[in-house]
């Protein structure tokens, strides 16, 4: 199967069919299946882009990846017909080296639990020294404010190394042997189910200050402190020849997030990150639970976040108000 050369710099509007059914995956876990049957793709400037192929893969309902081999030399990003705006994002595959892969969510949401994020101090300093920890010269010029971070892009953890608290920057999107995860059950984690070595000696805090969820009307809401402090998720992480790659960890939902949805990340207090970088494993699973309802807020925002495209103050403006069908 052709392999495109420069899969950052392709561009054109795939029409595909969806079908699929729920199927028995390995380990015993249920792994649905989703195929994208009779494909087609066409760059911006006409040309067929022959060899077209799309698997998408969806482990229980957190989102997965939609991979796609074809030869094209065309620019730009893509768009799925027929399924929400926002839902994929092109992303080089490191599994693969002229891979694609795009972040996929299963229909009815318009992202998997916790798939984007906000990190908005002006200067990087600023965390770090909230956050007691380190970071080295050479990461420092690489920080921007975000207002819309999404699987695969460049975001930033906090590790423990020996006495130390080390922040670096990391790509979001855990590598396992067909996919890249974007978050994982805590209660999976906590079973033993995976992630043993992980869980043992590679934890790490995602640093945000605020994430997204979406209800099934595809409306945005942003959860974040009341007084604007950093969101500190739990997460796995797992080093490679380049930057480290991380998944976040979720849980049951508290009274507000289940308004919207019915998975919460876990979130690590300021109190609890020594426990939770540097603790043991059974104290650190006892961190699996919802965070208290007072700790975070909820602030309905713009659909401009919907798309990953956009990026910037805008997409926390005050929600758009709903549309009122006409009976005539």
């Amino acid at each position: 199967m052709a392999r495109a050369r420069t899969p950052s710099a392709l561009m054109g509007r795939v029409v595909a069919k969806e079908s699929g059914v729920p199927v028995n995956g390995g380990g015993g876990s249920c792994r649905r299946k989703r195929r994208l049957e009779q494909p087609s793709a066409t760059s911006d400037s006409g040309r067929a882009a022959a060899n077209a192929h799309l698997r998408l893969s969806n482990d229980n309902d957190t989102g997965g990846f939609l991979n796609m081999s074809f030869a094209t030399d065309s620019a730009g990003t893509y768009e799925i017909a027929g399924l929400p705006p926002g839902v994929f994002r092109l992303a080089p595959d490191s599994g693969q080296r002229d891979a694609i892969a795009l972040q996929f969510s299963p229909p009815g949401k318009v992202s998997g639990v916790c798939a984007r994020a906000t990190l908005r101090k002006k200067h990087v300093d600023e965390i770090a020294d909230e956050l007691d920890a380190v970071i080295a010269e050479r990461d420092a010029p690489i920080y921007p404010p975000r207002y819309n971070i999404a699987p695969s892009d460049t975001s930033w953890i906090v590790e423990a190394r020996g006495d130390e608290r080390v922040l670096v920057p990391a790509t979001w999107g855990y590598p396992t042997r067909d996919r890249h995860l974007i978050n994982v059950r805590g209660e999976q984690i906590a079973s033993g189910s995976g992630f043993r070595d992980a869980f043992a000696s590679r934890r790490c805090l995602v640093v945000t200050d605020g994430f997204y969820e979406w209800n099934r009307a595809k409306r945005p809401t942003w959860f974040h402190r009341p007084g604007d402090g950093l969101v500190l998720l739990a997460g796995l992480f797992q080093t490679s020849a380049g930057p480290p790659r991380f998944t976040v960890l979720t849980t049951r939902p508290n009274r507000l997030v289940a308004e919207v949805h019915d998975r919460m990340p876990v979130i690590v207090s300021a109190e609890a990150i020594d426990r939770w970088l540097g603790g043991n494993i059974s104290d650190a699973a006892r961190l699996f639970e919802p965070a208290a309802e007072e700790f975070l807020v909820a602030t309905a925002v713009s659909t401009r976040v919907n798309s990953v495209k956009h990026d910037d103050p805008g997409c926390l403006a005050p929600a758009e108000p709903e549309r009122q069908s006409s009976l005539f």
